[in-house]
């Protein structure tokens, strides 16, 4: 077994992402893995506005990138995103949810909270 460095891990793994072809909005949307920062922005703002955010929606926003990486969605953009077409949201939380490991147990958490 080799153990890594600090040196090793930072900064030096790009992130996986996959495009999705969204019929019900005529293009194609990027869904990147994101950061532990991130992670942890959306979630507060998920929790701040869970009555009115749908969770695939805020997983979908947290996840969505541009062409550079960048996120294409604002935190303040996902009670918007929750009234868009359930049919894309699913498509693109499907792949969210693999790439970024959210599990039946981490869906559990954000609910009781």
């Amino acid at each position: 077994m080799t153990l890594l460095s600090a040196d090793q891990i930072l900064g030096k793994h790009p992130l996986p992402y996959e495009d999705i072809d969204i019929p019900e909005w005529a293009g194609t949307i990027r869904i990147g893995t994101i950061t532990a920062r991130v992670r942890d922005e959306y979630e507060e703002k998920y929790f701040a506005d869970k009555e009115t955010v749908s969770f695939r929606a805020f997983w979908v926003a947290a996840t969505a990138i541009d062409e550079q990486g960048n996120n294409l969605f604002k935190p303040e953009q996902m009670e918007a995103l929750s009234n868009e077409s359930s049919s894309a949201i699913a498509k693109l939380f499907a792949v969210a949810d693999r790439l970024n490991g959210i599990t039946d147990r981490t869906l559990e958490a954000l609910e009781k909270n």
